[in-house]
């Protein structure tokens, strides 16, 4: 919580809450602002000394960062400068949670990741050292999804649920909300063509969608395929002459004489 956020004063402040950096507004007068990944506030990080904001991406400073944005963490440069970089799951995969410094695939923070990339999720192996891992769908693994609060790896459904809330579920599994029982459950469920409201992926927040509802990212295996025009998940059938086959890397709908194919519809 930034303390004080709408409120601006004369005389320079000391420091902000977490998650909050000194803005100096207009004339002598100073404000604590959230952080934010937004470019146009200039409010991605705040430095050590002065908890004065960091400017956008990528700003420099030799006097060091304490804390970026969501999604950003604290890149230390060979000659010692830091800047906020992107987690983007490619370079970097997450960060610690005690000094924001960016994690690698190969990195692993000791209890202290609080952060993974699009796809990972936070793994801690038998000697309790956590780290960022891709999210699979290997049933030894156990790395169907990412919870909410911690970003901790999660079991496919029956095997594990949560009430803290789902990120997001490996490609072909959706995050399903079970409130049967009054306060919402949720898991992450594989897309099957045996229950109607298993049939896509939301391509926004990841959650089960029944058939024709957009938009789907993927969908059943089966002959169902995604269209790529209205992005809603669709059964194959020789009534359609328009979408032939499915394919087998995006699940979207295809054409006669189209590579990559998975499924084609009967005659």
């Amino acid at each position: 919580m930034c303390v004080g956020k709408a409120f601006a004063q004369a005389l320079p402040l000391s420091d902000c809450a977490s998650g909050c950096c000194i803005k100096f507004v207009a004339g002598p007068f100073y404000s604590c602002e959230l952080l934010s990944d937004n470019s146009a506030l200039q409010r991605f990080g705040r430095e050590k000394t002065s908890m004065l904001c960091v400017n956008q991406d990528p700003t420099i400073t030799s006097v060091g960062i304490k804390e970026c944005c969501d999604n950003y963490c604290v890149q230390t440069l060979g000659n010692g400068d830091q800047l906020c970089s992107y987690i983007n799951g490619t370079v970097y995969v997450g960060r610690d949670a005690l000094t924001f410094a960016c994690l690698t695939n190969s990195q692993a923070a000791s209890n202290n990741v609080m952060y993974c990339a699009k796809g990972f999720c936070v793994w801690t192996d038998g000697a309790l050292v956590k780290s960022c891992v891709p999210l699979n769908d290997v049933t030894n693994d156990k790395r169907f999804g990412k919870q909410l609060t911690d970003h901790t790896c999660l079991d496919q459904f029956p095997y594990a649920t949560t009430t803290l809330g789902i990120i997001e579920c490996y490609k072909r599994y959706c995050i399903y909300t079970d409130t049967s029982g009054g306060s919402p459950v949720y898991s992450c469920k594989a897309l099957t063509t045996t229950d109607p409201t298993l049939i896509g992926k939301d391509s926004v927040n990841g959650q089960c969608l029944a058939l024709n509802a957009a938009p789907s990212e993927n969908c059943a295996y089966g002959y169902i395929c995604l269209d790529p025009v209205d992005f809603k998940c669709k059964f194959l059938d020789a009534a359609l002459t328009a979408w032939y086959g499915r394919d087998a890397t995006t699940d979207q709908c295809i054409t006669l004489n189209v590579g990559n194919a998975a499924l084609c519809k009967g005659p």
